[in-house]
């Protein structure tokens, strides 16, 4: 009898034991998923950024006169420049513009993200949840006169096109980064006479 109680004990013993590990190696699972996740839109932010700052610095650069850089009073989520971008001396226009829902991801919550360079698309990102623009002018005050701008705020944020779960949260979840930078374009600086030591 003792040793079919002592058999007994070992299975349920062993079975909790099993379900430790099972649960363990679930949540060690869940939690590479979730960092993997938020790895991955961090990167994707990393890249655009990269993308935006490149552009943005060469605002006004290949123009006689960088008050005209800026083509059109732009939206908060859309505006037309002219940049260098290629640095042959010939400026081209460039436009980023935040479009409808990225209806082909899992993320009811994103938008697509465009840029054109010379009416050609040559990105077309998922994944944007907010794009915004305010043009400052030297003092950084928020200015709609075009030939006024010397910096560009920018706002991005960036969610993951695929959901992850998490253990305890009954809604996906989705991994966010976000940016905000003040840019300051070398042309729009010389535009306002301003000087640096």
């Amino acid at each position: 009898m003792s040793s079919n109680i002592a058999l007994i004990g070992s299975i349920v013993v062993g079975g909790i034991f099993l379900l430790s590990v099972m649960n363990f190696y679930s949540d060690l699972v869940d939690h590479s998923i979730e960092k993997g996740v938020e790895l991955r839109t961090q990167q994707t932010t990393a890249n655009l950024v990269d993308i935006l700052e490149y552009d943005f610095k060469r605002m006004g650069s290949g123009l006689a006169t960088a008050a005209s850089a800026i083509t059109s009073n732009p939206d908060t989520s859309d505006i037309t420049f002219f940049a260098d971008l290629d640095t042959d001396g010939t400026a081209e226009t460039v436009r980023y513009y935040l479009g409808g829902p990225a209806t082909f991801t899992e993320n009811p919550n994103d938008s697509l993200l465009f840029r054109e360079v010379n009416g050609t698309q040559t990105i077309k990102l998922a994944g944007v949840r907010r794009f915004s623009i305010k043009l400052r002018d030297m003092t950084s005050a928020i200015t709609n006169t075009l030939s006024d701008v010397s910096m560009i705020e920018m706002f991005i944020e960036v969610e993951s096109t695929y959901s992850y779960k998490k253990l305890n949260y009954a809604n996906d979840l989705y991994a966010k980064a976000a940016w905000r930078k003040l840019i300051t374009p070398q042309n729009m600086v010389r535009q306002s006479n301003m000087t640096f030591p």
